[in-house]
């Protein structure tokens, strides 16, 4: 009875026969999407450094910053560098163990120290940052102009803005100095990818231009990303591009 309702149902499928659509199934299924090449190195990197006496001493301030070498890493010959993500922090003691040691809240010490990621000595991306508070100003910012004409000059305004940052400044990042935080620059909720060339050095650091009496336990940067062949990496950029 089946047959007789429903015929086409036995028949079996060949060549010379398109009225039905075949079923492919790929090898692995769905496993080619998340599958990672072997030519795609995982990259990752977790400094942490202990504190020096130098953030401690009265003689740290925002025209004399102390500088804590995180470290730096260069991409090897006939290859690319993406980083995905990274993650600065500092850790405090838990108080209980003598190595145990836990990251401190979010925005601690951000009135206090900074961090700065370079590529080739350069600041990636377009951020400013200031990290001490100043007074409300008498001329809003949105008013004051970027460029001048001959002869005019920049309000007070512009220059106690400057003068707020001098630490930065001093310590040759101007604005960039990302402050004390658990994320990375920009906004969170969007792809973040930075690129770093052959030859290129990645290097991060802590700035203290403030005392830290506070016992630190480590200061830790962790940064993760993937190596491939410059060749592919071009490719995947010119795709993106178009």
């Amino acid at each position: 009875m089946a047959a007789e309702r429903a015929p086409h149902l036995l028949r079996p499928v060949t060549p010379e026969d398109p009225s039905r659509p075949q079923r492919v199934y790929l090898a692995g299924a769905s496993l080619n999407q998340i599958i990672q090449h072997p030519s795609v190195t995982p990259f990752e990197r977790l400094w942490r450094r202990l504190p020096e006496q130098g953030i401690h001493s009265s003689l740290v301030s925002p025209e004399r910053p102390f500088t804590l070498e995180m470290g730096s890493f260069q991409v090897p010959q006939e290859m690319t560098l993406f980083i995905f993500d990274y993650r600065p922090d500092v850790y405090r003691f838990s108080g209980q163990d003598p190595n145990d040691i836990l990251p401190a809240e979010d925005r601690r010490f951000s009135g206090q120290m900074g961090w700065n990621i370079s590529i080739n000595g350069t600041i990636p991306g377009n951020i400013q940052y200031e990290l001490q508070p100043i007074p409300r100003q008498t001329l809003p910012s949105a008013y004051i102009k970027r460029i001048l004409s001959p002869g005019e000059f920049l309000p007070e305004t512009a220059f106690n803005i400057t003068r707020a940052n001098q630490f930065g400044a001093a310590a040759g990042s101007a604005l960039g100095t990302l402050p004390q935080r658990h994320q990375r620059y920009g906004a969170q909720d969007v792809p973040f990818t930075l690129c770093v060339y052959e030859n290129q050095i990645f290097q991060a650091n802590a700035k203290v231009f403030e005392p830290i009496l506070t016992p630190i336990g480590a200061f830790e940067f962790d940064v993760g990303g993937y190596l491939l062949n410059k060749t592919v990496a071009d490719k995947i950029l010119r795709d993106l591009h178009q």
